[in-house]
């Protein structure tokens, strides 16, 4: 053997026992402020990642096989969180439950209050989950958030706020303790200090805040009812930027770069440059106005999004022109996933769209329920997802 073979075989066997350590694929991303690592495969919060982009870091197989379905009393709105072998759905019966991924069976149930009266019911929970390494949080219907023990399911603070809460906290890692940044109904953007459950600060709009927050470079990214687009500072609490929309922004924004893309009340997709606060292009539906409120997928090239003229659209990222439009039979208000050369996306004609990225091909439909607007989630080679009506079921679809 010559000492050039040695060194090819050493360095093989060193490859072999790293992968053996890490696991074949996966990449191990650490917390800047004392989070442990996660999985990058792992899709631990709404849209996947704190600049909401859609994207998922994990392979699925070429067809898609229905591993399980779990069915909930009232359905399921909220999207999932799939980290390591667990999968974290909100229900809209007041339960977050903990699901084993493999299986779908139920290791834990958390409610969202202890004691309720007799004759009422427990506030739902509409917004998805953020999982960090030891808690999951999530806010309800009544305007709390939830700090739940990610082991056990058992609830660590709970945070009011003073209404409704329907966007998805997203973790900050910008300040010295680890925290989260969500909105709420009574028009305040808030950030809670993740291990207390205390307010750092509150941002107070002039509409709803139906968004979920995006956060990047130190500052996060609000998309609000008060036609307004704003950038707040996350260490102080305050605003940097502030740009005029003249519609609702129900969707919420997606974040590359110094560029955010968002759709509006009027049936556009807009790209803005965050930092300028200028307007780089603006995209429509069609002739009339209709609402936007799916949050795009953002890839290098294009901006995915659905609308509620029952098709899901594919715009040139530079551009802004159109590549493809898929038609549906229902409004969709599902945000888009793209998973490597796919793109994964609900109707609320009721069924799963697996769409090829390049050309917009219909590859696959998969029936969920009568009514899909949660979007999917993507994560450990699993993909998750479930309808939104009365005894509606939760998919989960894998190998």
């Amino acid at each position: 053997m010559t000492n050039q073979h040695r060194h090819l075989r050493r360095w093989i066997l060193c490859w072999a026992f790293l992968v053996g350590l890490c696991g074949v694929g996966t990449l191990l991303i650490a917390d800047e402020l004392g989070e442990r690592p996660v999985v990058d495969e792992s899709w631990s919060s709404f849209r996947g990642d704190a600049q909401l982009t859609g994207v998922a870091r994990t392979r699925l197989p070429e067809h898609l096989k229905l591993r399980w379905k779990y069915v909930s009393v009232d359905g399921a709105p909220g999207s999932a969180a799939i980290v390591g072998d667990a999968v974290y759905q909100p229900l809209l019966d007041g339960a977050l439950v903990c699901l084993d991924l493999k299986t779908g069976e139920k290791r834990w149930s958390y409610a969202s209050r202890e004691e309720v009266k007799a004759n009422s019911f427990l506030p739902g929970f509409k917004s998805s989950p953020l999982v960090t390494e030891s808690m999951v949080v999530v806010g309800d219907e009544e305007g709390w958030l939830h700090g739940i023990d990610r082991a056990t399911g058992k609830g660590v603070w709970t945070f009011e706020t003073g209404a409704e809460i329907i966007s998805s906290p997203t973790l900050v890692k910008a300040l010295e303790k680890p925290a989260v940044v969500v909105g709420s109904y009574d028009n305040c953007l808030y950030c809670v200090d993740l291990s207390t459950g205390t307010q750092n600060w509150r941002v107070e709009t002039e509409g709803y805040v139906n968004c979920t927050a995006a956060v990047a470079e130190g500052v996060t990214f609000v998309a609000g009812c008060d036609e307004k687009f704003h950038v707040i500072d996350l260490k102080s609490g305050q605003e940097s930027g502030l740009l005029p929309m003249k519609t609702y922004l129900i969707a919420s924004p997606a974040v590359i770069g110094d560029e955010v893309y968002v759709g509006t009340y009027t049936g556009e997709v807009v790209a803005l440059n965050w930092k300028t606060l200028e307007t780089r292009w603006r995209y429509a539906l069609g002739d009339r106005p209709y609402e936007v409120h799916s949050s795009a997928a953002v890839t290098e090239d294009l901006v995915i999004v659905g609308g509620q003229d029952k098709n899901i659209h594919a715009i040139n990222r530079h551009t802004g022109e159109r590549v493809w439009v898929v038609p549906t039979r229902g409004h969709v208000d599902s945000s888009p996933v793209v998973c490597g050369e796919r793109v994964y996306v609900g109707s609320k004609d009721g069924n799963l769209y697996e769409l090829a990225v390049l050309n917009g091909e219909v590859l696959s439909k998969n029936y969920i329920g009568r009514n899909v607007t949660a979007s999917a989630a993507v994560g450990e080679g699993a993909l998750v997802i479930g309808a939104s009506t009365s005894s509606g079921e939760v998919h989960c679809y894998g190998d």
